[in-house]
């Protein structure tokens, strides 16, 4: 413990806890912390014998009198305080370093503060002894007084030494150290003041239990610490265990600096791409990606790409796997992590149909209304600006150019230009717009403007909304930069304005692009943005997080976490522009035949399916449509090693055609079987998000603020903060759900009379022809579906395309039906789990896990096999 001699060298491994930079210092107590209390004790130091946790002990330490009558010599009587109070540590039982944060996820699982006390114990409290039953201090000395004969109460003794332990004016008061709770009063915990990191040295013996494995550092007449194990210690020498795997990466492994950065589409554009080449200039050597390092991007010599699980098709194996040994003579090693799950099951099994799979084609949709409607915006708007650059003035490039109001907006001129009716435009939009979609965008009527403008049926249109969106953020950050300057606050003043430049001069393309008014291909459509800027954090700056509409509902739901550049964003509230209402809709399911409905305004009379009256058929709520977005601010919690929680999940609903009920044909499925299908381009999806417990949300009518509800209360609304700018506000809090509504490709199947089904042995079904449907060359990411209840014991299962506006898949899908049901009933057929259930080798996904208790394998392979005439 020299000013300049490391306090422990493993290897290559220095550790420092006094070198000068405080947060090394705090990094390094942290770690070490953590191998203080490792509870798997095999991959840390002490497990693999190169190091004792230990408890220092000054030299005229009294050895407890409960100790002194057992026929123990005072080494023994040592080892054995020794070990009894180390299960506390195993336990986690200790106090922490002022510069290390109990909460850190380097302690994950187990970081929370624990105490213990002498009897009754808690969550985050032990109890010495146990009211009833063992623990692993009185299994230890009872193992040890039935190995030496002692006739003693292990449970007396016990006694006796938490009295000794916790006397304050005993020698070992400063060992077990009283803590003050609010909550419980006057508990103990290990001073890690106490404690001690010793190196392995040649005159220390070593033990390892011959049941259970565990290395000891001490041994009693060979009992095994290890809690119910019955095993005895054998002594032993370091070099046993230089085979071990976690020695081995202590000892042989050279350390090599890390720097992980996140490359995903949350970031913005400038800042991912600064992070691209500082990988490529090796100043950052781990990439953490999502899906955007897929395509277009070369990192140059890239050594070793690990996906942390199967990807959907073997043309994105190849993209992912082909970031690795793009240079002559460079090696790549490519590791795929297969979760258990049916589509990662099914590759794992089979990896030569994902590494050497066929590609296949790629299904295009020309009619496909939502794409074409922003073509047409595209066309307009480049017209527009060619229109102003051929008249002399400069390009609209960015979001202020376009949408500040200096004098007349840009985009005041542009609304004027297109009520005008340009004959140019008109004979341009009928060179790209198939004719069968002429009428219905509204080409020659015009009325495809008034759509973009105001919205018409379809609510609130696509420019106003990101005219008003822009408009009314840079109207309130100038108001809030006023509201700085007249309180002398100039730092926060100086960063709002920093953040009006942020916004203001965002690429005019791009914001046009994420608010769905032009083209973004390979994106959702009903695009929405978590805005975490107005919390003037720093940070919020390089982050773009948008998301569709339909995950939004759940990922930006109050109560949700997300990881983001490394750190946790929080919802706080929905997004409400001045002067627009928050789009609010009903939604139920009939208590008498099941079937789903939405409305805006009045509650209809009765049910449409089977006139139930409606103060009976009530089991919905409303639900808000949250287009304008939501806001949040950075969590004060740290991102850890398992996924942030969500609140609650989205559940799709079928709800009716838009256009004319298309009738249903007949199928043939193998030599016997027929299925009913009837399929639409224009079938209306109702994904909601009920909450955790299904409670649903609190939303404030007034600011947006939202907060996930723990039950219905009739209670005058507290105070709370509106989420734009923290003031407070007293408005209204509403009981409602989260909802998204699209239009999509759908296929609607009823399957034969003969054939009974429950509505959960429906679902079944449905989920085995979902996985059943990569035979047919469709990943389960592309396709969803939902169990219709069309009349009392009558339901139909709907597939439909998992993005707004449709893709074709469901369509391809209802093509190939037969060999969709064949994989679906092997798939159901093959699985190992009880016929009852359901694993995610076969029916459960992430995705269905709301439904994963009443899942069952063997009913949906009954179905099936009756269905194409199988006996087997």
């Amino acid at each position: 413990k020299g000013e300049t001699a490391p306090v422990l060298q493993i290897g290559a491994l220095v550790l420092d806890p006094d070198a000068s930079s405080p947060s090394k210092n705090a990094a390094v107590r942290t770690w070490l912390m953590r191998e203080v209390l490792a509870t798997d004790r095999r991959q840390g130091l002490e497990g693999v014998g190169l190091a004792e946790v230990t408890i220092a002990m000054p030299r005229n330490l009294v050895v407890p009198p409960a100790l002194q009558a057992l026929g123990l010599d005072d080494g023994e009587a040592r080892d054995l305080c020794r070990v009894v109070l180390d299960t506390l540590r195993l336990s986690a039982a200790v106090t922490m370093p002022e510069d290390v944060d109990i909460k850190d996820p380097a302690f994950s699982p187990r970081n929370v503060v624990t105490v213990v006390r002498e009897a009754g114990s808690e969550y985050g409290v032990l109890a010495w002894l146990p009211s009833k039953g063992n623990n692993r201090r009185l299994d230890y000395v009872t193992k040890l007084f039935e190995r030496r004969g002692i006739s003693a109460d292990p449970r007396e003794v016990l006694s006796g030494l938490w009295r000794w332990f916790t006397d304050p004016n005993g020698s070992w008061s400063k060992v077990l150290t009283t803590v003050h709770s609010k909550r419980h009063g006057a508990v103990f915990a290990l001073s890690h003041e106490k404690l001690q990191l010793v190196p392995a040295a040649a005159n220390h013996p070593l033990y390892r239990c011959g049941s259970c494995r565990q290395v000891s550092w001490r041994s009693i007449a060979g009992v095994c610490p290890s809690y119910r194990c019955e095993g005895e210690l054998e002594q032993l020498d370091s070099a046993s265990l230089d085979g071990d795997h976690y020695r081995s990466l202590y000892t042989d492994l050279e350390p090599i600096g890390m720097r992980v950065e996140e490359h995903t589409g949350q970031l913005a554009s400038d800042y991912a791409g600064e992070l691209q080449e500082q990988f490529i200039r090796g100043d950052v050597n781990v990439l953490s990606c999502s899906t955007t390092f897929e395509l277009g991007v070369d990192v140059g010599e890239v050594q070793a790409v690990l996906m942390r699980n199967v990807p959907p098709r073997p043309s994105n194996y190849v993209q992912r796997a082909g970031r690795a040994g793009r240079r002559l003579g460079a090696a790549a090693l490519v590791v795929t992590f297969a979760q258990r799950r049916s589509h990662d099951l099914h590759y794992f099994r089979q990896p030569h149909d994902l590494i050497e799979g066929v590609v296949a084609p790629p299904i295009v949709t020309i009619e496909n209304i939502p794409i074409v409607r922003r073509h047409a915006h595209a066309v307009a708007f480049a017209a527009f600006e060619r229109r102003a650059v051929d008249s002399g003035a400069d390009p609209h490039k960015l979001v202020e150019q376009f949408f500040e109001p200096k004098g007349a907006a840009a985009v005041d001129a542009f609304i004027e230009w297109l009520q005008s009716h340009p004959t140019a435009l008109h004979e341009a939009l009928h060179r790209i717009v198939p004719p069968t979609l002429l009428d219905e965008i509204g080409i020659d009527d015009w009325s495809w403007v008034g759509r973009l403008i105001e919205g018409g049926d379809e609510g609130y249109g696509w420019l106003a909304r990101a005219r008003d969106e822009i408009q009314g953020d840079l109207a309130g950050v100038r108001g809030m930069i006023e509201v700085a300057k007249d309180e002398d606050n100039f730092k926060l003043a100086y960063a709002l304005q920093e953040l009006f430049k942020t916004l203001s001069k965002r690429q005019l393309i791009d914001y046009l692009a994420q608010r769905v008014f032009l083209p973004k291909y390979g994106f959702p459509v009903d695009v929405v943005s978590l805005d975490v800027s107005r919390a003037g954090d720093k940070e919020a700056a390089r982050l773009e997080l948008q998301r569709d509409l339909r995950t939004a509902i759940v990922e930006y739901a109050p109560g949700s976490q997300l990881v983001a550049n490394k750190a946790l964003w929080e919802p706080t509230g929905l997004r409400r522009p001045p002067g627009r209402a928050l789009l609010k809709r009903q939604w139920n399911e009939c208590s008498g035949c099941g079937s789903f409905a939405t409305w805006l305004g009045e509650r209809p009379d009765g049910c449409p399916t089977c006139g139930e009256a409606s103060g009976q058929a009530v089991k919905g709520r409303g639900f808000i449509q949250p287009i304008f977005g939501f806001v949040g601010k950075r969590s004060e919690d740290k991102p850890g090693e398992s996924r942030p929680p969500k609140a609650g999940s989205a559940h799709s609903y079928f709800d009716e055609y838009a256009g004319a009920e298309p009738s249903f044909e007949p199928m043939p499925i193998g030599p016997h079987g027929v299925i009913e299908a009837r399929s639409s381009r224009q079938g209306r999806i109702t994904a909601i998000n009920k909450g955790r417990g299904q409670a649903g949300f609190q939303v404030c009518r007034s600011c947006g603020f939202a907060k996930q509800a723990t039950g219905f209360s009739k209670a005058a609304p507290k105070p709370h903060r509106r989420p734009f700018n923290g003031t407070d506000c007293a408005g209204q809090l509403d009981y409602v759900h989260l909802g998204h509504q699209y239009l999509t490709d759908v296929v609607e199947l009823r399957l034969p009379p003969s054939i009974a089904m429950l509505v959960t042995d429906a679902r079944s079904v449905l989920y085995a022809l979902l996985h059943g449907a990569r035979a047919a060359g469709v990943a389960e990411s592309d396709i969803d579906g939902t169990v219709r209840t069309v009349g009392p014991l009558a339901v139909t299962l709907v597939l439909f395309d998992a993005v707004p506006g449709g893709a074709g898949h469901a369509l391809h899908v209802a093509n190939h039906l037969d060999t969709v049901v064949r994989e679906g009933l092997s798939i159901v057929s093959d699985c190992e789990c009880g016929e009852e259930t359901s694993c995610y080798s076969c029916l459960r996904s992430y995705s269905n896990q709301i439904w994963h208790e009443e899942l069952s394998r063997g009913a949906a392979r009954n179905v099936l096999a009756q269905l194409i005439g199988s006996t087997t």
